[in-house]
């Protein structure tokens, strides 16, 4: 698994490789190219994403790669802090029935689209859609320990599908059709609707 650092701005040689010479996560709207072009037929890749709103516009299906991420080499985006050490779970012993745990310091990525392509893993991260696609349209998505907000509106608005775990899901428009999947599998997650 090939490790690389993203911030919401490019440091150092910007190229990735540690903390100091992290790559903006978003140019123009979507992913970096080094996440993009990454050659996932040889290896997996671990991006390690720093504190800040990252404001992605692009939908991030298999079209999106150069070489998608397959069954064997997955792509994970993980949480990181200021210092690009990669997130804990707040708390580990909580479960779904007490309040919603703290989120502070967690990475902001604001989309106006969706994680729709399989095999990617979403990892300590504060993750908001107005599509109504919602935050993630694909069943091979996972995540884990995230905030996943819903804002899209229609009939057929849903926040996420995929496979959840620790994660809090919330819908906040006022017209949708579910805030998770009938398809999803959602072990101790809480799930809310602001209507």
């Amino acid at each position: 698994m090939v490790t690389l650092y993203f911030g919401a701005n490019a440091a150092g040689a910007g190229n990735g490789t540690s903390w100091a010479n992290r790559a903006a996560f978003v140019s123009g709207g979507s992913l970096s190219g080094l996440i993009t072009g990454h050659d996932f037929s040889s290896d997996a890749l671990r991006c390690l994403l720093g504190p800040g709103t990252h404001t992605l516009s692009q939908n991030v299906n298999s079209g999106a790669f150069t070489t998608p991420p397959d069954r064997t080499r997955h792509l994970l985006i993980h949480g990181c802090d200021p210092s690009g050490n990669p997130l804990t779970p707040p708390d580990p012993a909580w479960t779904a029935a007490q309040p919603a745990w703290d989120d502070t310091g967690m990475p902001f990525v604001d989309m106006t689209d969706a994680f729709a392509s399989h095999y990617i893993q979403l990892h300590m991260l504060k993750i908001r859609s107005s599509s109504s696609s919602g935050v993630i349209s694909s069943t091979g998505v996972k995540a884990s320990w995230c905030v996943l907000e819903g804002t899209g509106t229609g009939s057929g608005a849903t926040v996420a599908n995929g496979y959840l775990s620790n994660c809090v899901v919330k819908v906040s428009s006022s017209t949708y059709a579910a805030v998770v999947s009938a398809n999803a599998t959602l072990p101790s997650c809480r799930c809310t609707s602001s209507t």
